[in-house]
């Protein structure tokens, strides 16, 4: 499973062994904004480009990403079960991604608190995701962090009901798999050698040499991940969601500016983590 990149944030699958890549200087998305699709057509994959800066993505870009850059640290301190990076690989991940954003080290620290229910107003931030039907029958899955899940579930149903979407199951249509990414880090090796080094390890199922993310079981993200930490950097460590039926869109300028608005409010939505759809 690899990906045709439209934008550093913007990831969509091609076929399982070859990785294609594409950037747009027009598109500019937070991190939440995930088109995911099992195969890509030339044709009409520049679509979504046409999304532009006028929609309202960029003025509230950077501290969109605050956001969920922090909600990501939260996360990975009640998930992974310490506030000690060196003891929890996915909030030493978690953390070196913020500070590569230029997040403040008091912004770190209390995303940390709160994951570990230290926050000073008490509350505890969890990890919800959505199943829905969205615009002309795409399927998404929308991964929330929330303080209020009921607040949240309530704002989700309301903003797919305005595009004639639903809460709905759709799991059925994608696979989920954990993706481990990783860089040389501290050592000398080369892409070949670290190839080589992953594949030994138990549980890695498939590679993307050129993206260097490791495919395996939900459940082996972490062995993984931990494996890997002796000498690697790992800068991500996620469960994705890979279509395996897809639903056509492109062409059809009506359905396409529906979609794009639709992508627009789910990605302004400061629960909203991140999102999978098989729309192609």
């Amino acid at each position: 499973m690899s990906r045709l990149l439209l934008h550093p944030l913007l990831h969509i699958p091609t076929s399982r062994s070859t990785l294609l890549l594409f950037s747009s200087p027009n598109f500019q998305l937070p991190p939440a904004f995930y088109l995911i699709r099992n195969q890509v057509r030339f044709s009409g994959h520049n679509k979504w480009s046409k999304i532009r800066h006028g929609k309202g993505m960029k003025d509230s870009a950077r501290s969109t990403n605050f956001h969920r850059l922090a909600k990501d640290i939260s996360l990975a301190v009640k998930e992974g079960g310490s506030t000690d990076p060196t003891l929890n690989v996915r909030l030493a991940t978690a953390i070196a991604t913020a500070k590569k954003s230029q997040m403040s080290k008091e912004t770190i620290d209390n995303a940390i608190k709160r994951g570990a229910g230290q926050s000073k107003d008490g509350t505890s931030i969890e990890r919800v995701t959505y199943e829905a039907y969205g615009p002309n029958g795409t399927a998404f899955i929308i991964e929330t962090a929330t303080d209020n899940r009921n607040r949240t579930v309530k704002e989700i149903k309301a903003l797919l009901a305005k595009f004639g979407g639903s809460i709905s199951e759709v799991s059925w249509i994608f696979d989920r798999k954990g993706i481990v990414r990783f860089t040389k880090g501290t050592t000398e090796d080369t892409i070949d050698v670290m190839m080589e080094k992953s594949l030994e390890i138990e549980g890695v199922e498939d590679i993307r040499e050129l993206d260097q993310d490791i495919m395996c079981a939900p459940t082996s993200i972490s062995a993984i991940a931990s494996s890997l930490a002796s000498g690697y950097e790992i800068t991500k460590m996620r469960v994705e969601y890979i279509p395996t039926d897809t639903v056509q869109i492109s062409g059809d300028e009506e359905k396409v500016g529906q979609f794009e608005k639709f992508l627009v409010s789910l990605n302004n939505h400061e629960d909203v983590v991140r999102f999978y759809t098989n729309a192609e």
